[in-house]
């Protein structure tokens, strides 16, 4: 068979590979798609095709290349996502539950996520009604120099109810941005279609345990749900701003205004309480454009919170003689207590759910063994909520000490008079203190593990592991003491993301533990005389702890920008951060709409449709037996689960026309491991068998020992992980390239580097398995001007 009849479609990494890299040429042209994700070819004729090391030029496969590192990096401005980290968190917590039916955990989860919208906005509406409007309007003129002089003299001129509505602004301010974002987003991202004609499926994603949810035809169209999550985060955000400047009046009215304050409350606990309720209505939560009274409140859910804000407006500026100020902001704290406590027992609700799902779950053979005790729901959801509430505390003490001294980097000592001056809830004070003890022990643990590399770094010939793979993969090579040890070094660090789950939890096991102890200490202190002494004089003698930690909040926030920001930009760190941010935007946004946007639901569309492209030949007619164009997908690392997604999603017609081949794919090493929903073994088996016909399977996996994300895709990461069953669509499809080679070649005096995760097509064997999956292919080659318009 002539391979320059199939064309070699690269699909890169988590590492936003340009597309001359992509394809190994330094000249390349955009042929579809655009800047932010497209497909390029080779701009020269003559490098247009991927040949072999010493083969016939023109021989090898038409090669092409689908970059789509455009949708998570590139832009620096992309790094303040990572500020909505709580978020994204909250939206990827429930795909990491077991298999079966999962309705009352998704509920559960978008519930927990309308919580951690509430914490933000109640947050700001703290600092901007709170800290601006009830505090700095009576503190003595200059007790404010973080306000401009204008906010500062307009805000002791106006009225109590005026102040709050003034400090409003910084919370509506906030709001507005965070609906534009998500409707920005959502035009670039959820709106993507393979066909936009087609019609919806009647089903519901992940309702069927027996089907992979990834082969649902509407997983990747969430444009519909998105909005109306959107919105139902809009009413309960504008629930919890006009309940937290309407509380204080509502405290001091009396008569037909109290009844006034009374019906607003009443109207943001019935908003709230209808949202929850909404969101257990299959038609709510589905990606199809449903009708009928559920959704169709959902999709008004704006309108009433506009009218509880133009009420609350009304109601505040109606006056009040002798009304003054005093103390912290009315109804804060115990509104803050709330919040918390509701969310962690959300938190928990959700880990009763997963131990249930787990109870009636079973795991086929072969299957890995689930990461985090097979409860990353659970770990996740707990971190969102810890973040979260950390994140918040820390601002709200922070510009406090920003608005009393009017400096960026206030000392500890001006940290702790803002904190009395403004009278910040103790609810808060004792977030932060949480999140000082928090950093604290995250530091701890940073520290063991820079610990246990250096040991293996420094002595690598006492891994007595590594000593018998070294004895497996050259078992007849002459060996040298220096070289051995460089091979550990690199051996050791090919298995270092197996362990990351142990570190992940002895993180969060001991943060849930002092988040517990945190919220019971404020909960009691609610109902409590002596309990509320006895932790306002913990906060006293804890005040610098607690000031540690709004420190720690503001270069926590600091950090993710600048790290987001040099992995969006640098290619080096990237490849260290990329991974975990790449594997939480994958997922589409259907617990959280203000996550981090999917761009799988950008990326796999484009690749159906490319590939439906290539089988239907020729635009106009039906000539799919003459003019189909078959198709090897060569995916690496996350472009391999991509692949996959996109495997399960193509017609019997189309796929027959494409085969598989992945590179370093972190498909079972990582997915299978922490999503056993989606990536479990009979999901895996699924894309092999769509990839089987009368001349075999078209599926292949390459993999190095040294590779430190990627791995086989039939066997386990480690040897005790059991191997897919011998009657398995995936037994025996993977393929060892030996990393890296042991001698230096002839005549260089360097032995060849370690290449890990990276350059899988600098390997012959990689030529050789897509050869052999190109001769499995359709014999179908393109008429002459045919392979012309394929590379032009």
């Amino acid at each position: 068979m002539n391979e320059s009849a199939v064309v070699e479609l690269r699909v890169h990494g988590v590492a936003g590979t340009p597309p001359d890299e992509l394809l190994d040429r330094a000249l390349v042209m955009r042929v579809a798609g655009d800047n932010r994700a497209g497909f390029y070819r080779p701009a020269l004729a003559d490098e247009s095709t991927d040949d072999a090391p010493g083969a016939v030029p023109g021989s090898g496969p038409l090669l092409e290349g689908y970059s789509w590192g455009g949708l998570t990096s590139g832009a620096a401005a992309r790094a303040f996502w990572l500020l909505l980290l709580p978020f994204t968190i909250a939206n990827v917590a429930p795909r990491l539950r077991p298999p079966g039916p999962s309705r009352l955990l998704w509920w559960l989860s978008r519930i927990f996520a309308l919580g951690l919208t509430a914490l933000m906005l109640h947050t700001a509406t703290g600092i901007g009604a709170g800290e601006i409007g009830w505090r700095c309007g009576v503190l003595p003129a200059g007790g404010c120099p973080g306000l401009p002089t204008v906010v500062d003299t307009f805000v002791r001129a106006a009225a109590p109810g005026e102040r709050l509505l003034i400090g409003s602004v910084l919370p509506l301010l906030l709001l507005i941005v965070l609906m534009l974002l998500g409707r920005s987003t959502a035009g670039r991202y959820e709106r993507a279609q393979a066909d936009p004609r087609a019609a919806y499926s009647g089903d519901d994603p992940g309702g069927d345990p027996d089907v992979p949810p990834l082969t649902h035809p509407d997983l990747w169209r969430g444009e519909h749900l998105v909005r109306r999550l959107r919105r139902l985060h809009l009413l309960v955000a504008a629930a919890v701003c006009v309940s937290t400047v309407a509380l204080p009046a509502y405290a001091r009215d009396s008569g037909a205004l109290g009844w006034l304050g009374a019906a607003i409350l009443v109207g943001c606990a019935v908003a709230v309480a209808g949202v929850a309720v909404l969101l257990a209505f299959p038609a709510v939560t589905s990606r199809q454009p449903t009708t009928g009274t559920a959704a169709g409140l959902a999709d008004r859910a704006h309108q009433p919170a506009y009218a509880l804000a133009l009420l609350t407006v009304a109601y505040l500026l109606i006056p009040r003689p002798g009304w003054q100020p005093a103390g912290g902001l009315p109804g804060y704290n115990e509104f803050s207590v709330l919040l918390f406590g509701f969310l962690a027992v959300v938190a928990l609700l959700c880990a009763g759910s997963v131990a249930l799902m787990w109870r009636s779950a079973k795991l086929p053979d072969g299957q890995p063994k689930p990461a985090l005790g097979g409860y990353g729901s659970v770990f996740l959801t707990a971190a969102g909520l810890l973040i979260g509430a950390g994140f918040s505390a820390g601002v709200a003490i922070y510009s406090g000490a920003f608005l009393h001294t009017g400096s960026l980097r206030p000392g500890f000592d001006d940290v702790q008079r803002a904190v009395a001056a403004l009278n910040t809830a103790p609810a808060v004070r004792t977030a932060s203190l949480a999140f000082a003890l928090m950093l604290a022990w995250l530091a701890v643990v940073v520290l063991a593990g820079v610990a246990v590399i250096a040991y293996r770094m420094i002595w690598p010939a006492k891994w007595t592991g590594g000593r018998r793979l070294l004895n497996q993969q050259y078992p007849e090579v002459r060996r040298t003491a220096a070289r051995d040890e460089q091979i550990l070094r690199a051996f050791w660090l090919g298995r270092i993301a197996d362990g990351a789950g142990g570190w992940i939890v002895a993180v969060l096991l001991p943060w849930m533990a002092l988040a517990a102890v945190a919220t019971g200490f404020v909960l009691a202190a609610l109902f409590s005389v002596d309990a509320a002494r006895f932790l306002a004089a913990l906060l006293d003698s804890a005040g610098p702890l607690s000031t540690l930690g709004a420190y720690g909040t503001v270069l926590a926030l600091l950090l993710l920008v600048a790290v987001g920001a040099a992995a969006f930009r640098a290619r080096k760190t990237r490849r260290v951060v990329g991974v975990l941010w790449d594997v939480g935007a994958f997922w589409p946004r259907a617990a959280h709409p203000l996550a981090a946007p999917c761009y799988a639901e950008r990326t796999v569309p484009d690749l159906v449709q490319r590939l439906r492209w290539y089988a239907a030949g020729a635009p106009a007619g039906n000539r799919v037996a003459e003019d189909s164009v078959p198709v090897v997908v060569s995916g690496h690392s996350q472009g391999g689960v991509i692949t996959a997604a996109v495997v399960l999603q193509l017609d019997p017609p189309v796929r027959d026309q494409v085969a598989f081949l992945a590179v370093g794919t972190v498909l079972r090493r990582i997915y299978a491991r922490y999503f056993p929903a989606y990536f479990d073994l009979p999901a895996l088996d699924a894309v092999a068998t769509r990839l089987t016909g009368a001349s075999g399977r078209r599926l292949r996996s390459l993999w190095r020992t040294t590779d430190y994300v990627g791995g086989a895709i039939g066997t386990g990461p480690r040897d005790t992980d059991p191997p897919a069953p011998a009657g398995s669509p995936l037994a025996g499809a993977d393929r060892q390239l030996i990393d890296p080679q042991y001698a230096a070649p002839p005549g260089d005096p360097v032995p060849p580097p370690v290449y890990a995760h990276n350059d899988y097509p600098a390997d012959p064997i990689y030529h050789s398995e897509l050869a052999d999956l190109a001769h499995q292919l359709p014999n179908q080659p393109p008429r002459p001007e045919r392979r012309l318009r394929l590379i032009h």
